[in-house]
């Protein structure tokens, strides 16, 4: 155990990649879609590249990831990140995912998609809407409007097998109300029953589904939202 004070990102494992800090909650995304060693997978939204990472690492890099990022500044972030970490399997892309033809047959082999998009941040420790500030009710709307379109993208992969959605948002608009809508309009989708069963916290209890999906909660799990 690390003594008082200890500064992990002083140290040289940090320093040359071979460590990654990274949130507890931001790490189940990853862990849950579970890719084996010699998956073809898609990452959607993918800057930084912290979870981009974890899955190569889960994958033992072997096999393939496409990360996609629209936006030219967190590109350069995702390709240096994930360079630095010895991710030899990712190729990295800077294109808006939403213009991806997934029947393209470069991408016949994706089984696996992980789908964490742009959300409020309302799950961020020191957020400004965790500051007593109104929640912009329009914004949330567009948001998951958004969030919607990128999962229901993703499902057309042919062969997939398994997608992972997730946000660092506290609101049931991004969260809970995007799973039903999804489940509403998108026909041969099902939950995994209980995934990560060992985490106590579920979804808003008001939702059929809400043992299937997992929640953290800033305040009582001590992680991201």
């Amino acid at each position: 155990v690390p003594a008082a004070g200890f500064d992990i990102t002083k140290t040289e494992s940090y320093k040359t990649g071979h460590i990654i800090i990274q949130d507890k909650a931001s790490c189940m995304p990853a862990f849950v879609l579970a890719p084996p060693p010699g998956s073809v997978v898609v990452d959607a939204c993918a800057a930084p590249g912290n979870k981009t990472s974890h899955l190569a690492a889960l994958m033992g890099n072997k096999g393939q990831i496409f990360a996609f990022e629209r936006d030219a500044r967190r590109f350069e972030t995702l390709k240096q990140l994930t360079t630095k970490a010895g991710c030899t399997i990712i190729t990295p892309h800077h294109a808006d995912f939403l213009t991806l033809n997934p029947l393209a047959p470069e991408y016949a082999q994706v089984e696996y998609a992980l789908v964490d998009p742009s959300c409020s941040g309302s799950g961020i420790l020191k957020s400004h809407e965790r500051s007593g500030e109104a929640v912009d009710r329009e914004r949330l709307k567009s948001l998951a409007n958004f969030q919607a379109q990128i999962i229901k993208h993703a499902l057309q992969f042919p062969r997939l097998k398994r997608l992972v959605y997730s946000t660092c948002s506290v609101h049931e608009e991004e969260n809970e109300a995007v799973v039903k809508e999804i489940l509403d309009t998108v026909p041969n989708v099902k939950l995994v029953e209980s995934p990560l069963p060992s985490w106590p916290r579920r979804g808003l209890g008001h939702y059929d589904f809400a043992q299937h999906v997992i929640r953290a909660d800033p305040n009582s799990d001590g992680t991201h939202g």
